[in-house]
């Protein structure tokens, strides 16, 4: 795109080519005749300056050649599917690590909801003429609560220790 916005075109440029003959003495003149001659044309033919590049290559087969670009070809795709196969592990390792940050996070945050009601919500018990036999929850979520005495608790409850009778005093003594 940067030579055709600065006036150039999308015409191809050849850099390799390569010829077969039937007689190889042919091959030969051709080449030593061809090599290093100017490509030749009408002036402004783009190739005109051009330099022919021609060898004989001696004992060439069409598959030893087509064998070194299929191999290069064979080469970038597994380099490419090694790349691909990079890319995956690393984004599915990526994508698990972000899984684990948003499950840490909403357990910090569970825990720290939990905490806070803990600290903030403490079971108090308060016993006055008005409420006796209840104890207060003063918690985050519902706001202060009258909860019920639990039954195992006697409803005699009183400030002062138990009297110890003189039976059980005559037994220690």
């Amino acid at each position: 795109t940067h030579r055709k916005k600065t006036g150039g075109t999308y015409k191809r440029k050849f850099v390799e080519a390569w010829v077969e003959y039937k007689d190889r003495s042919i091959a030969k003149r051709v080449a030593m005749m061809l090599n290093a001659t100017p490509v030749g044309g009408k002036r402004r033919n783009r190739f005109y300056h051009d330099l022919w590049n021609l060898k004989y290559l001696p004992k060439m087969k069409w598959h030893q050649l087509f064998e070194n670009e299929s191999y290069d070809r064979r080469v970038r795709k597994a380099r490419l599917e090694q790349r691909m196969t990079q890319a995956r592990r690393e984004n599915s390792f990526y994508l698990e690590n972000v899984h684990k940050a948003k499950t840490h996070q909403k357990i910090k945050e569970r825990k720290a909801k939990k905490a806070e009601l803990s600290d903030g919500g403490q079971v108090q018990i308060k016993e006055s003429k008005a409420n006796k036999g209840e104890f207060s929850y003063k918690g985050g979520v519902g706001g202060n609560r009258r909860l019920p005495r639990p039954t195992h608790w006697s409803s005699s409850v009183s400030d002062e220790p138990p009297e110890i009778s003189d039976r059980i005093l005559a037994k220690l003594f």
